[in-house]
């Protein structure tokens, strides 16, 4: 409130500051008064720095209220910090303002107009250099680097990480800075650091923190030590070396200009838990809290009047079990007493400033028994109960202030009887009966559904942005309970554009009009439109180029339906969460599908266009695509990369065992090892990203099984319909692989000259025994001999694998 009322009264300022008046006088509400009457004061003429104003008010009393920079041409841009003290002097807020002013230190003050703070600045108006001075002596310096990383010692707290909007930011997008680590500034050990230190009154340190920079960035407290005002050591913790029995005490202070005066609490910790007494002293030093803490758990909290003990609550499970408790909330306060965990006597609720009561209830065996009684809910409610049943009117608010309200209703023998009114910004919207429980008539509204009843029969539904309770997205209309039409208000049809669109029911089924009946993806729905019971078109849209429309949908593609199937345009289907099947149709027939992939941060399309006996597979933002064609054997692929041929297809992609560039399989069939050798190119060449989806697809050509690309387009089509992404994949769509995945003993690499690059190699030896050997660069690292197949897949292959793992590990 302080911040705002300043910038309005510096207005006034600059008229005052040319007159003899020495000094401006405001009532409670900052309205400029007469020295009888006035609770602030602004002593003038104001200090003067280059083209800036120190700007000083003060309470009634004496005692400083604010101090910070304006400009004298524009009152209303404050430069550098400003601060505000409550009554006594105690800090009560700060704001951080860039100083690109030609005066680039500026100087705080303590109330006795002593030096406090020099803080100086860069060209770019951002804090470089803060120094606190204490009793005229130098107590703390502090450095920040262009690139926002601390060093030195900052009191009290770091700098802000983020600076003010001021006028002369307008047309420049508000800048938030934070500390990014480039380079050493402070070293110890090459680690670079900096403090936050507290001050007492008298000199000595209160606290210090030590903070360092991390490695990979970031920042980490490593060391905090505690002292009394008379300079005694309290604890010290190390938070990088704690051990089972570390135990330190952590303080917070009330503080003047950031020098602590007194300590506001002060809580023991043991292994990073609260555990033992914590205190909350007010700022005259007199006790108002202690709690007591068993490893983090609050077990009694007791509250004291003038240093003496009067009130003792005891809690369970970190909740209120025994005792008079408070809960403040927003403005308001709520006082109830609990005994056992079960609520007794009255609970009143009041308005923290004016102590207005707004609820006041009894309690009886735990449950509401007679007055009034607040009950949070989805939004504030004032419930009202008599012989422990809810009767007489009850009341619905948006807000803890109770200012708004949203429902009113009457409640006999707890069942709804009576008027019901709806409110919205305190307007009457709405009105209801009810009778035994049950609505007569007059519209109600349920979250952002508004329902009209005739009769005790919903005649209407309206259903709300969930966002924006005026606005309307849908009206259902209904007669004997029975739904007749829907009129949808969210979505235009590029071909038919209307203001709304009705679809009308027969015996409760779509027959005529538009309907919004299938999901696209998420909540964007699919519009059919029909006539006479009978689908004629689905229209949709290239979700990816509407997805800032997402308040209301432009409908521009058309699907034809004919006897219920797809007979031109796409057709869409969802595959569990992650998948999203485009499938266009012409006359009848799928000619092109697009699969999209969503992942948490992902997304991804493959596209499949038939033409002509060519089959194009292509990914947005791939550099890689296949095109697929028959042979006299079968179907083959030619691989592109950024529009070139990159490899030329081929009919068979088995090679001779050995082969250079090449990659030979061991797999278990019929209890035997057998093999299969194909090539591993282009899959060596460095240029490509192996994990790209075009690249997995690749290895399913050729395919031996049809010549027929519209049976092949169509397999490939059942295979993304399944649930399992990752089967469809690497399950060898086109059959050219011998093997399942799960078949797979092994694997061995041939470089280009032929020699074996890595694997694991068995063989069976002529006295039947499998020798198992893992080389390297041509060269046997280890060997392992079992004495028959049944041996090596014993314990699924435990073994075999354990010798697979040493190898990996210890492959040098």
């Amino acid at each position: 409130m302080y911040k705002a009322i300043s910038f309005i009264l510096l207005t006034i300022l600059t008229a005052h500051i040319a007159q003899a008046q020495d000094t401006l006088y405001f009532d409670e509400d900052w309205q400029e008064t007469t020295k009888d009457k006035h609770a602030y004061y602004r002593p003038l003429p104001l200090k003067k720095e280059g083209e800036l104003l120190l700007l000083r008010d003060y309470y009634k009393g004496g005692q400083l209220q604010m101090q910070g920079y304006i400009r004298t041409d524009n009152p209303e841009i404050h430069v550098g910090d400003t601060y505000w003290y409550d009554e006594k002097g105690f800090d009560s807020s700060l704001s951080q303002y860039k100083n690109e002013s030609s005066v680039k230190e500026l100087n705080y003050y303590y109330p006795d107009g002593s030096l406090w703070q020099t803080i100086s600045y860069a060209a770019n108006g951002k804090k470089e250099k803060i120094t606190t001075y204490l009793q005229n002596k130098v107590i703390a310096t502090g450095y920040i680097s262009p690139s926002e990383e601390l060093s030195g010692n900052f009191n009290y707290a770091q700098p802000l990480s983020y600076y003010e909007y001021t006028p002369s930011d307008e047309g420049v997008m508000i800048e938030k800075t934070f500390a990014v680590p480039t380079g050493p500034v402070t070293k110890s050990k090459e680690q670079r650091f900096y403090f936050i230190t507290v001050f007492w009154e008298n000199g000595n340190k209160a606290s210090e923190i030590k903070v360092v920079y991390k490695p990979y960035g970031g920042t980490s407290e490593v060391n905090k030590k505690t002292w009394s005002k008379e300079g005694k050591l309290i604890s010290e913790r190390k938070y990088d070396s704690e051990t089972s029995s570390t135990s330190y005490i952590e303080e917070e202070y009330y503080t003047k200009n950031h020098i602590a005066t007194q300590i506001r609490e002060i809580t023991p910790y043991k292994n990073g838990e609260r555990n033992g007494v914590s205190t909350v002293y007010n700022n005259n030093g007199d006790t108002v809290y202690r709690s007591i803490f068993k490893q983090d758990d609050l077990q009694e909290v007791n509250i004291y009047q003038n240093n003496i003990p009067v009130q003792k609550n005891l809690y369970k499970d970190n909740k209120p079990y025994d005792g008079t408790f408070i809960d403040e909330m927003g403005g308001v306060t709520k006082e109830f007493k609990l005994q056992k965990g079960i609520k007794i006597d009255t609970e009143t609720l009041k308005e923290k400033d004016s102590a207005k009561i707004l609820a006041e209830g009894l309690y009886q065996n735990g449950q509401p028994w007679e007055g009034t009684f607040f009950n949070e809910a989805d939004l504030y409610e004032i419930l009202q109960y008599r012989n422990g049943i809810q009767e007489g009117i009850q009341r619905v608010y948006r807000n803890l202030y109770f200012e708004e309200l949203k429902e009113e209703y009457e409640m006999k023998n707890g069942v709804r009887e009576g008027y019901g009114k709806t409110y919205d910004a305190d307007s009457l919207i709405g009105e209801s009966l009810y009778k035994n429980g049950q609505i007569i008539s007059g519209t109600i509204q349920e979250d952002n559904l508004k329902l009209t009843y005739v009769d005790g029969q919903v005649k209407t539904r309206s259903t709300f942005h969930s966002r924006d309770e005026n606005r309307i997205l849908s009206v259902e209309e209904f007669e004997n309970n029975t739904l007749q039409s829907i009129t949808y208000f969210d979505f235009t049809i590029k071909e038919q554009p209307k203001a709304s669109y009705t679809g009308y029911f027969k015996n409760q089924k779509p027959f005529n009009g538009f309907f919004k009946l299938d999901t696209l993806i998420d909540d964007i729905s699919l519009v059919d439109y029909y006539e006479n019971g009978v689908l004629i078109y689905k229209y949709s849209f290239d979700f990816i180029e509407q997805l800032e429309n997402y308040e209301h949908y432009l409908y521009t593609v058309k699907t034809t339906f004919k006897e219920g199937k797809p007979l031109s345009g796409p057709l869409y289907k969802s595959v569990g969460r992650e998948r999203l099947l485009q499938i266009d149709y012409t006359d009848g027939k799928v000619n092109h599908f697009d699969v999209n992939l969503f992942g948490m941060h992902f997304f991804a399309r493959i596209s499949f266009q038939l033409d002509h006996e060519i089959l194009s597979i292509s990914g947005a933002n791939s550099p890689v695509s296949i095109k697929a064609y028959p042979t006299k054997q079968g179907i083959v692929a030619d691989l592109y990369k950024e529009g070139q041929i990159f490899r030329k297809g081929q009919d068979d992609i088995q090679v001779k065992e050995g082969s250079p560039n090449s990659i030979t399989f061991y797999y278990i069939k019929d209890t035997q090892i057998k093999t299969f050798a194909t090539s591993i190119v282009p899959f060596m060449d460095e240029d490509i990203d192996h994990s790209d989806l075009i690249m997995k697809l690749y290895p399913m050509f050729p395919i031996n099984t049809t010549t027929d690309m519209r049976i092949l387009l169509n397999n490939l089509l059942d295979r993304f319909e399944t649930e399992d992404l990752e089967y469809t994949f690497e399950s060898g769509i086109g059959g050219n692989f011998p093997f399942k995945m799960e078949d797979i003993l092994t694997t061995v690499e041939f470089d280009k000259n032929g020699i074996i690059s890595y694997g694991i190699r068995p063989s069976i030896q002529p006295n039947g025994n499998i020798l198992v050997e893992g080389i390297g660069n041509g060269q046997v690292k280890k060997k392992i001999v079992f004495k028959s197949i049944t041996e090596l897949l014993k314990d699924n292959k435990a073994v075999f694998r354990k010798f697979e793992h040493n190898l990996l590990n210890n492959f040098e």
